[in-house]
């Protein structure tokens, strides 16, 4: 999927067609793309059989993703054209940010069943949850491209000092 998101997959009346550009489907393009390196990815590199455990990881990854790409849509709002279709196009930025919420909210459940690291979940959800909730076409690129691509790096970092 992150290949096909930069790369045409097909080409009609001289215009190319990539998932970024289908309407509606860039989002979830990038969730997915980003929970499969970095959950799938390792889990087949490591002979892991796909269980119960690595589909609530990879869900669990999914959401979190979601969650953190909305605040780039809505930086994007005024760039992105209309046939993409974002969140906050479709929805407008408050139902985008509630859609975000909603989904730390089930990231957070779906580790509540045995986590060891619910703790640094919890604290890292609520952290994106600002950061979401935050967001504006107003804010500095800074605000998406350094401190809201930065919560996975602080998210490691908890996890570190958790243990």
């Amino acid at each position: 999927m992150t290949f096909f998101y930069v790369i045409p997959i097909f080409k009609t009346k001289n215009t190319h067609f990539s998932f970024r550009y289908f309407p509606s489907l860039k989002i979830f393009s990038i969730a997915i793309s980003w929970a499969g390196i970095s959950v799938l990815f390792p889990v087949a590199e490591a002979s892991i059989p796909i269980d119960t455990f690595v589909i609530l990881e990879f869900l669990k990854r999914f959401l979190i993703l979601l969650a953190i790409t909305i605040p780039f849509d809505i930086r994007d709002l005024d760039s992105d054209i209309e046939t993409l279709k974002t969140l906050p196009q479709l929805l407008g930025i408050s139902n985008a940010k509630k859609v975000g919420i909603i989904a730390l909210i089930f990231f957070v459940f779906l580790g509540i069943r045995s986590n060891q690291y619910l703790i640094a979940e919890v604290i890292i959800s609520i952290i994106t949850g600002l950061f979401l909730w935050f967001s504006s076409i107003h804010k500095s690129r800074y605000y998406t491209s350094f401190w809201v691509e930065s919560i996975p790096i602080l998210w490691f970092f908890i996890i570190l000092l958790k243990n």
